[in-house]
């Protein structure tokens, strides 16, 4: 079974040059959260979302909130928290191996996703808008989301975890 990991921040206030309103977590990604819906009904994947937060009660509380409202298809065991010093790789269950896939927009999060360690290997796949600030090389695979519609989302997701 092939695993999707997906940056909660990248869903829900990711950096598209809109005014973001992280306080009141705006919904910015309608679109990848559908996507996300239909891929959780694919019986060989499964679906992870990971939060960097202060692991405070008050926000875990409200990103649990929004991910009940709006990704019930991700269950609570589904759902991993990072306080600031840990990186993704420390949170997932099992090691991360070739058949783990990250949906991030932050390059830096990707490398370290694919650089071999001691939690082990995976594959990233960098989410795009249309103000793309960072400033690190990415050479995997991509997918621009400003300009997609939501299954054509689906359909590039499923073509990078088959590849």
């Amino acid at each position: 079974m092939k695993r999707l990991f997906v940056n909660f921040n990248d869903v829900f206030v990711f950096p598209y040059g809109t005014e973001q309103d992280l306080a009141g977590m705006r919904i910015l990604m309608d679109n990848i959260i559908y996507a996300l819906s239909i891929m959780s009904y694919c019986e060989d994947i499964e679906l992870y979302v990971c939060s960097k937060s202060t692991k405070s009660k008050n926000n875990m509380d409200k990103i649990n909130e929004l991910l009940d409202c709006y990704m019930p298809f991700i269950d609570s065991m589904h759902r991993l928290f990072l306080s600031g010093e840990q990186n993704k790789k420390m949170v997932i269950p099992r090691k991360v191996n070739k058949r783990d896939f990250l949906l991030d927009s932050c390059t830096s999060d990707l490398l370290e996703w694919e650089t071999a360690s001691t939690y082990g290997c995976g594959s990233g796949i960098k989410l795009v808008g249309e103000k793309c600030e960072d400033s690190i090389l990415w050479y995997g695979a991509t997918i621009l989301v400003n300009q997609k519609e939501d299954l054509d989302i689906v359909r590039e997701i499923l073509c990078h975890l088959s590849e």
